[in-house]
């Protein structure tokens, strides 16, 4: 979908973005650090406050990975 020109930053329900989501049920980093490279903004947050850096430091496969740390960078 990113290659046909989707919108990364489109939100659903509760704001909750692309990249927030994949954050929270990736296995695989590299669908992060995709998202990223396409233009996803990791400042977003959802209506709760939670923002994608947020839902990944609960996530077993991100954390401490290469896209763990490009989200940590984009988040500031």
């Amino acid at each position: 979908m990113i290659d046909a020109g989707a919108d990364v930053n489109q939100h659903q329900n509760n704001n909750i973005t692309a990249l927030m989501f994949a954050c929270v049920i990736a296995t695989n980093p590299d669908v992060i650090a995709r998202l990223l490279d396409a233009g996803a903004d990791a400042t977003l947050a959802d209506t709760n406050g939670t923002t994608a850096l947020d839902a990944a430091r609960n996530n077993e496969n991100l954390v401490g990975t290469k896209a763990f740390k490009q989200l940590e960078e984009a988040s500031n």
